[in-house]
């Protein structure tokens, strides 16, 4: 076993509490926050005209972040190669309460991944389609417990965008139906929900590039969710979400490469225990 220290998270202190008793003290209690918290309550009212999303978030993330975080390359794929064709959307800024939920709609709309990872800010392409496997788990050796669910209630066979042309004023749309990665999609697992198709028209997509990305993403979200799980470990420090896991030992429809969306470490007098829950967007056959 190693002795070396790992960092898992970086950011800065929220709020510290002491606590005193007759038995035993004192207690002191540190909450942090990582760099998305210098966003929460902050509200930028500028006008940032036709700039593309990674202009925007990247302005933001910079002037507010930098001190707490190394702020990665902001990379959005919907407007990649059109400089300036996207034109902030005044419906989100009105219901917007600050600069980190206006930034959490941009992911939203675009399947952006927008997270910290120990001292690195990422705004960038779904971060689970590019996430390593770091951790094999075997029902029996390293597992304690772990339990899966699929859900096909939410899931869709295909999502198509309309968009304007400005310039022209003509229509466009672009289709998608098939999600990327080994194993079997909602589609392919029912045919009613390979039948369900959802509709997106967007006055924000200016071409055709745009409009076949967003239905990509928008297809990609709602498969991200087919399959959940949780579970819990013996204390491993290089589990971490934005990771993946390899799960073996239950068979089909449970064994799977799995991302991991959440991940607590805790050590108390029972011992160090590693708990996480996560996603898949497929089932292995």
């Amino acid at each position: 076993s190693s002795t070396a220290q790992e960092g898992m998270s970086k950011g800065y202190i929220n709020s510290i509490s002491f606590e005193f008793n007759g038995k035993s003290g004192p207690y002191i209690t540190v909450q942090c926050l990582d760099a998305k918290g210098a966003l929460v309550n902050n509200i930028t009212w500028e006008n940032y005209g036709k700039l593309d999303i990674k202009d925007i978030v990247s302005k933001i993330l910079n002037e507010k972040c930098s001190k707490y975080a190394t702020i990665c390359t902001v990379d959005s794929k919907f407007d990649e190669g059109e400089t300036g064709a996207y034109d902030e959307s005044p419906e989100i800024k009105e219901h917007i309460l600050d600069d980190y939920r206006y930034i959490i709609e941009f992911a939203k709309k675009t399947n952006n991944s927008f997270c910290v990872i120990y001292d690195k800010l990422y705004f960038c392409e779904n971060i689970a389609k590019s996430a390593k496997e770091v951790v094999a788990l075997s029902w029996g050796q390293s597992l304690l417990s772990f339990s899966a669910e699929i859900d096909l209630s939410g899931q869709i066979g295909s999502v198509q965008v309309f968009g304007i042309d400005p310039v022209n004023q003509s229509t466009f749309s672009a289709e998608a139906d098939k999600v990327s990665g080994s194993g079997e999609s909602g589609s392919d697992m029912a045919s009613v929900v390979k039948n369900k198709k959802v509709v997106v028209i967007d006055h924000e997509v200016v071409n055709q590039n745009q409009a076949a990305t967003l239905a990509q993403k928008k297809l990609e979200s709602y498969a991200s969710q087919l399959v959940k799980c949780k579970g819990s470990t013996i204390g491993i420090p290089e589990i971490k979400a934005g990771d993946k896991i390899k799960i073996s030992g239950m068979g089909k429809g449970v064994d799977g490469v799995y991302y991991l969306n959440h991940v607590n470490h805790r050590i108390n007098g029972q011992g160090y225990i590693t708990t996480f829950d996560g996603s898949s967007s497929t089932v292995m056959k």
